[in-house]
């Protein structure tokens, strides 16, 4: 009776553990700063790899480091765009709506 009822415990940890890893790593959010810096350390590393001659691992952090400077200039537009807005609901508009698309900002974020 006992063994039964150590076994049910541990298959109850067991399983909460797994769930609580499985949601943990969900939330992960970086800032542009974060996005940029890692594009450059990125960059580094594959220039360092194509240079000590070993391709595939150049070729592949090159890769990586193409995403990370398009996550890193789609983040820096999606600012520049969200500042605009907030400048002009700021301004007294009814919304930012108006100052967003005759902003500087937004025609660079269109492109």
């Amino acid at each position: 009776m006992i063994d039964m009822e150590v076994r049910r415990a541990g298959l109850l940890v067991t399983l909460a553990v797994f769930v609580v890893t499985l949601f943990a790593p969900m939330a992960a959010i970086a800032s542009v700063q974060g996005r940029r810096n890692t594009a450059i350390a990125l960059t580094a590393a594959a220039v360092y790899s194509l240079a000590k001659r070993k391709t595939t691992q150049g070729l592949v952090l090159g890769a990586g480091a193409y995403y990370a400077w398009r996550r890193y200039n789609k983040g820096r537009q999606y600012e520049v765009r969200r500042r605009a807005y907030r400048a002009g609901y700021r301004r007294g508009y009814r919304s930012g709506n108006y100052y967003a698309k005759h902003n500087r900002g937004y025609r660079l974020a269109r492109r």
